[in-house]
């Protein structure tokens, strides 16, 4: 994997909607033979005020589908719940910023952004930033001096597209580098940009702390940047995540990561674990970006979302951030 912010590779756990999650054993990470997330043919209809009240806020996220719908999905200890509130359709790029409580996600020609703060999720509007957008493969946005951006690693190749969140906004990058002036949400971006912003804890292996130590004769490292054996915390039962493997693909380095267990100095494949066992004995697996909750017993991963130490569901998409997020550990 390389090191953010898009998952290279996760596990694939199947089943159905029908499946019932087996109870987690002690000392896994998650058990990897439970539901799939329902799709999204028939969208729900946004709830009224009789309708069943909504969702918890912790237990919601955003994820988009393979036909490119942004969703809201929900979990609970019981897995992917069957509510589903749909956002917006044929999405192309998307960028969460929950430090703003803001969803920015652009179509073929236009960029929007939904303001989360509503605790109501029914009740949310998207605000049309810009129009005739030129062709782009990710969002990034500048606010303040602090940076924001979208899944993916940047190459010769990337048209990233750049919202500059100044005094008067513009818009530049993308496939031709043109600068948009004339924006169709400058009145909204003039009022919100003194908004507050909040923490979300990241983690990351270039500035891990603490290693962990590998055999001897370990030959998973073959990287030149040093992160081999970091380690970083994960969840909340002592476990850490750990690169056990480097090495270049393509043109990236690329690393794998193994779970240790300090109490017991054993390893498992993330997401699922479903071995708990010497690193030689279990394959590693991506380094995330893992997004946590903010109770930090669930995360998402690629299209994955996870209870620590119990259920997994393999999502008919892709999880791209909580409503109410906890830290993100790891990266590409």
């Amino acid at each position: 994997m390389g090191l953010p912010l898009t998952v290279a590779r996760a596990l694939s756990l199947a089943c159905s909607l029908a499946c019932t999650a087996v109870p987690p054993r002690e000392g896994r990470l998650a058990v990897s033979e439970v539901s799939r997330a329902p799709a999204t043919d028939a969208p729900s209809e946004a709830p009224s005020a009789s309708a069943k009240a909504l969702p918890k806020r912790s237990e919601l996220f955003f994820a988009t589908t393979l036909d490119g719908e942004l969703v809201l999905w929900e979990f609970t200890t019981r897995g992917v719940a069957p509510f589903n509130q749909l956002l917006a359709r044929e999405v192309q790029n998307v960028l969460y910023t929950p430090e703003l409580e803001l969803f920015w996600y652009s179509d073929a020609t236009r960029l929007w952004v939904i303001d989360t703060r509503n605790l109501d999720v029914s009740t949310w509007q998207p605000v049309l930033i810009a129009s005739n957008l030129p062709q782009n493969d990710r969002l990034h946005v500048e606010r303040s001096g602090s940076h924001y951006t979208g899944p993916g690693r940047i190459s010769d190749e990337t048209m990233e597209l750049d919202l500059h969140w100044e005094a008067r906004p513009w818009i530049g990058g993308g496939a031709d580098g043109q600068r948009l002036e004339n924006l169709d949400g400058a009145a909204w971006l003039t009022r919100e940009r003194a908004r507050p912003a909040r923490a979300v804890p990241v983690s990351d292996f270039t500035r891990a702390g603490h290693r962990v130590t590998l055999p001897p004769d370990w030959t998973g490292c073959k990287g030149p940047d040093g992160t081999c054996a970091a380690a970083l915390p994960f969840g909340p039962r002592g476990w850490e995540l750990v690169v056990t493997n480097e090495d270049f693909g393509g043109d990236f380095l690329e690393h794998e990561c193994l779970v240790h267990d300090p109490a017991t100095h054993t390893f498992a494949t993330p997401p699922d674990g479903k071995k708990w066992a010497a690193p030689r004995e279990v394959p590693p697996g991506p380094c995330g970006p893992y997004l946590f909750n903010h109770g930090n017993d669930a995360f998402l991963v690629s299209d994955v979302v996870c209870s620590v130490g119990g259920a997994c569901t393999q999502l008919e998409g892709t999880g791209k951030g909580w409503l109410d997020p906890g830290g993100i550990v790891g990266g590409e």
